[in-house]
């Protein structure tokens, strides 16, 4: 059994001390802090296909991450990771909230095989502004995490 089967990983994330160093480590952050975490949070969408997160963490800077764990089996991760980042916006926004004042999100996605076959550790995907190249922050941070490959580009302590 290793931290790729639900179980397992279910089971450590339920530590705050394993969940704070795993997310010091993929989002290079020393000085991270873990304020809660949520392993197995189930949001509903009453519109449609509801989601069961691996792990939801709120951190020290108000900021929520989800932890996703897949087997690269699983089909077009890439939009799994939008329909996800769009449930949990919807769940942490309150309703009157300003859109300039919507949360920011990162969503880490842990697979054991490299989904994107360029022999990379780690991946970001950004939003581009063309035709001038610069990068759109919009509040969404998304990560994938290979762990078929090791790159050097993670250091685990």
């Amino acid at each position: 059994m290793t931290l790729w089967d639900d179980v397992l990983f279910r089971k450590a994330a339920e530590d705050n001390g394993f969940c704070a160093e795993m997310l010091q480590t993929f989002l290079d952050d020393p000085k991270l802090t873990v304020v809660s975490q949520n392993p197995q949070s189930e949001i509903l969408n009453l519109q449609g296909r509801s989601a069961v997160l691996d792990l939801v963490c709120k951190l020290g800077s108000g900021e929520t991450v989800n932890v996703e764990v897949q087997k690269p089996k699983t089909t077009d991760h890439l939009r799994r990771v939008r329909y996800y980042s769009s449930l949990i916006t919807t769940n942490i926004t309150d309703p009157n909230t300003d859109f300039k004042d919507v949360p920011n999100l990162t969503i880490i996605y842990l697979t054991n095989g490299d989904i994107f076959k360029r022999l990379f550790t780690k991946y970001y995907i950004t939003n581009t502004l063309f035709p001038c190249s610069g990068i759109v922050d919009d509040g969404l941070t998304r990560i994938f995490i290979n762990g078929s490959v090791d790159d050097n580009s993670i250091t685990l302590r």
